[in-house]
């Protein structure tokens, strides 16, 4: 029997901090083939995550980053010869995002939780 992860984050800058850090990892994992993109980003990145994170008040920069997630797919299935210059233009713009944002204050909030 599993249990059920809760991940709480109250602060805005914490929830963009967090969607960066996930998208960065399945960059790379789709960047070293060991997933494919269905499988890896379908389950968190839709358009229906990216509307709900606008709801939020996410910066809109995030949420058009994560809608250009949304598009490797078709990119892949489409022109696939053009899906590393996607995938590289997405990481990109989530580093210089993430960047951007400015250094928490120690200690920080913990975002997964035991409730």
């Amino acid at each position: 029997m599993t249990e059920d992860l809760i991940i709480k984050i109250s602060e805005k800058i914490e929830t963009e901090r967090f969607v960066c850090v996930i998208c960065l990892g399945f960059i790379e994992a789709i960047k070293k083939e060991q997933h494919s993109i269905y499988e890896l980003i379908c389950p968190f990145i839709s358009p229906y995550s990216a509307q709900l994170l606008k709801q939020k008040g996410v910066n809109e920069e995030l949420v058009t980053i994560i809608h250009l997630l949304c598009e490797l797919d078709n990119v892949e299935r489409v022109m696939p010869d053009k899906l590393g210059i996607s995938i590289d233009e997405a990481k990109n713009r989530l580093l210089g995002f993430v960047s951007s944002l400015y250094k928490p204050k120690l200690p920080r909030e913990r975002w997964i939780q035991n409730n």
